[in-house]
């Protein structure tokens, strides 16, 4: 699995249809969720590693260019980055683009470096490049070079409830509970724990489960970080669609999903959405639009999968 928030299998990016040819490997670089500080860490003490891993990638796929895209943020990295690419040969670039959510999307990355779109229901392999994650590119480089398989993977702690916040590399497998106490345990105040980034992260009831391979953060926040939303009905205003950064239309999406509309759903394109939360941070009237779009997502899935199932 890909070190990336998704956690798309490695080994499919690696291997595309002989009729997909790959010419431009991106590294991604730009960790554009708040409190996330791993793969900057990563970029920042492991650079030659990080270049090394893009090389065996490039090598694997016969791409021509390896293009590695950061925020303007962050300056040590880019620095590390630099310094590790005057070892390298070949074609490399490196884009530094503004700090802005959420600019780590795949898509919104092949455009902004290639100019290409990805078609709707297509795979970044369809126009010709594949995205990495920096871990991902340091984990196949450890493979390749070193024999070690992936046991291990950087993690934030963060958040006001934490005793010291920092960034770890971690056994996959690790308990959450032991992750914290190796940042000084949690203070009596916390009232949140986070799996992953405020943003597209998830809840947690319990520190007492195994971090994953895609367990990029760790969030412990107190309550008076906190803040309770009322729900109210939708006033049309456009700003959910002002921010959706694959063109979608929320607020239609979500109005379909709520009439158990699914079909009209699917029709609009919400298996394009990939549940950034834009929409729902700045929507006024607070409406779980995350939440709509995900169901109506495992919905149709579900469906696809039971249609190939059948005979």
């Amino acid at each position: 699995a890909g070190m990336g928030g998704a956690g798309f299998p490695t080994q499919v990016k690696l291997s595309p249809p002989s009729d997909k040819p790959i010419d431009t490997v991106i590294l991604n670089g730009a960790e554009c969720e708040p409190f996330l500080n791993s793969d900057n860490r990563l970029m920042i003490e492991q650079a030659a590693s990080i270049v090394e891993g893009c090389e065996i990638i490039r090598h694997i796929l016969g791409a021509e260019r390896i293009c590695i895209v950061l925020e303007n943020n962050k300056p040590q990295a880019a620095t590390a980055l630099y310094a590790a690419l005057k070892e390298a040969k070949g074609n490399h670039e490196i884009h530094v683009v503004e700090t802005r959510y959420p600019q780590g999307s795949e898509k919104q990355q092949i455009f902004t470096v290639t100019g290409r779109t990805v078609p709707v229901g297509a795979l970044p392999m369809d126009v010709g490049c594949v995205v990495e994650n920096a871990g991902t590119a340091c984990a196949i480089r450890e493979a390749v070079v070193n024999g070690r398989p992936l046991t291990h993977r950087a993690i934030t702690v963060s958040g006001d409830a934490v005793a010291a916040p920092g960034n770890w590399i971690a056994p996959i497998g690790a308990s959450l509970a032991d992750l914290v106490a190796a940042c000084g345990g949690a203070t009596p105040e916390v009232a949140k724990v986070i799996s992953g980034g405020p943003m597209m992260g998830f809840a947690l009831g319990t520190l007492d489960i195994p971090m994953g391979k895609t367990s990029s953060g760790l969030l412990l926040f107190s309550a008076a970080r906190l803040t309770t939303f009322a729900t109210h009905a939708c006033i049309n205003c456009g700003r959910c669609v002002d921010a959706c950064p694959m063109r979608l239309m929320p607020t239609e999406l979500s109005q379909a999903i709520e009439a158990d509309d699914i079909d009209e759903a699917e029709r609009r394109q919400v298996m394009d959405c990939f549940e950034c939360g834009a929409c729902a941070y700045e929507c006024p009237a607070r409406r779980p639009l995350v939440q709509h779009m995900r169901r109506a997502k495992a919905i149709i899935a579900q469906r696809r999968r039971a249609a190939q199932q059948k005979p």
